[in-house]
């Protein structure tokens, strides 16, 4: 788990507002570990709000072939899966790429 240098902390209400030094990175999961606590996740508060992608989403025809495209600005990794059928168990899986 990465570490960063914390610039402030400020308590409101039920929440905790943690300020770092440097910007948290989209494609990074962050966790807050407090002594004698169990770490818990962090959600960095309005990020997705600003993110958004002007290109088509899900399959499109381009360029003699498919693109398929999702919108997973958070994601680490994320994999298609193609069935032969919509009842089949068992799916190819390609891996995808940011674009």
């Amino acid at each position: 788990d990465p570490y960063l240098d914390i610039q402030s902390v400020n308590i409101k209400q039920e929440f905790l507002e943690i300020r770092t030094q440097s910007p948290l990175r989209l494609d990074q999961h962050y966790y807050l570990k407090l002594q004698g606590h169990k770490k818990r996740f962090l959600q960095p508060d309005g990020v997705l709000d600003s993110l958004y992608s002007d290109k088509p989403l899900g399959c499109q025809v381009e360029n003699n072939g498919y693109a398929f495209r999702v919108f997973a600005p958070r994601a680490k990794w994320v994999h298609l899966a193609l069935f032969e059928r919509h009842d089949d168990n068992r799916s190819t899986e390609f891996p995808m790429r940011r674009d």
